[in-house]
């Protein structure tokens, strides 16, 4: 009997499973975050957090930097920032200033706030 793969087995599942599958991939995710953030795994960059859609965030259409970590984050450009926290908080209005968009899409990766 022929295994299926990952993306097999997906296409096979059932479309109410699909948006649970993928908040346990952003969960996890945002777990590897906080505990690498948090001394468990000290050094390691941070793990890429998909958008709730299911879109990755450094893949097309975003093509957006990876937020290896909070600095990273801090260095976003204004319109990198906007585009990470549309993706992470579709349809709700950008706070201003910027920083507090920035603390956002921190919190939204597992990032400990200072």
């Amino acid at each position: 009997m022929a295994q299926l793969g990952h993306n097999d087995a997906l296409a096979a599942a059932p479309p109410w499973f699909i948006p649970i599958y993928t908040q346990l991939k952003i969960d996890i995710a945002i777990l590897q975050n906080q505990y690498r953030l948090e001394g468990g795994i000290a050094g390691l960059p941070l793990v890429e957090v998909l958008f709730p859609n299911g879109q990755r965030p450094t893949q097309p259409p975003h093509n957006l930097p990876l937020l290896e970590s909070g600095a990273v984050v801090d260095a976003l450009t204004h319109a990198q920032t906007n585009a990470y926290f549309d993706g992470y908080y579709p349809g709700v209005a950008p706070p201003n200033p910027y920083r507090v968009r920035r603390k956002r899409i921190k919190q939204a990766i597992g990032c400990p706030l200072e």
